[in-house]
């Protein structure tokens, strides 16, 4: 059985892209100025973050 986290972000995840596909122009409700977003590329290990997206 999956941990109450793993199951909480399962359900956020799930719920967050079902949204983000049927209602995108709701979806900058989940982000404030102050917010970040990462991106990792899987072959080279590298990180690039993105501030200020508002």
């Amino acid at each position: 059985m999956a941990s109450a986290a793993t199951q909480v972000g399962t359900y956020f995840l799930r719920n967050y892209y079902n949204l983000l596909q049927q209602t995108p122009d709701v979806v900058h409700q989940f982000y404030i100025e102050a917010s970040t977003m990462v991106r990792v590329d899987d072959l080279t290990g590298t990180t690039a973050a993105a501030n200020n997206m508002m």
